[in-house]
């Protein structure tokens, strides 16, 4: 009985077979852009994290989320490069999969709306500025973070 030829070459077995200089090009693309996103994103976070960046200037919250929320992506999708890459399965076990698909899934919609609230914190701050004072302070976007990120985690785990 003739084999598939996904059975043949399983998993990414079949591209190095037959496209091997495009498997070794998207290897190093990957890697490029996974080294240099999570430096940049750990040097974005640590300098938008200093209590003087963030004492008068809730843009900064925002932007620190954003940097730490692309570093949590960014290490959960080296995780899935690894699968994919190299047929490297780490996440195999019943909770650890579960675990691994919210971590994986939620940066990428928690992006998203933390880009909407810092959108707003801008128009409000230059078409709005005397307004500014009430609605755009740090304490508020921390708020504002904070409830983002468990109504976002709230509508995952509840299946809305």
């Amino acid at each position: 009985m003739p084999q598939s030829l996904y059975e043949r070459y399983p998993g990414s077995l079949l591209f190095q077979q037959f496209i091997p200089d495009a498997v070794r090009f998207n290897r190093l693309v990957v890697g490029v852009w996974l080294v240099v996103g999570l430096i940049g994103n750990v040097m974005s976070a640590i300098i938008w994290l200093r209590r003087r960046m963030r004492r008068d200037n809730s843009s900064a919250v925002y932007i620190a989320a954003l940097s730490v929320n692309c570093v949590v992506f960014l290490v959960v999708y080296s995780l899935n490069a690894l699968k994919f890459q190299f047929d490297v399965y780490l996440y195999y076990l019943p909770v650890v999969c579960q675990v691994f698909h919210v971590l994986y899934f939620m940066p990428q919609y928690l992006t998203q709306l933390l880009v909407l609230a810092f959108t707003v914190d801008r128009y409000i701050v230059v078409c709005h500025p005397l307004r500014r004072v009430v609605f755009c302070r740090p304490s508020r976007a921390v708020k504002v973070r904070q409830r983002t990120i468990t109504q976002q985690y709230g509508d995952w785990y509840t299946g809305r």
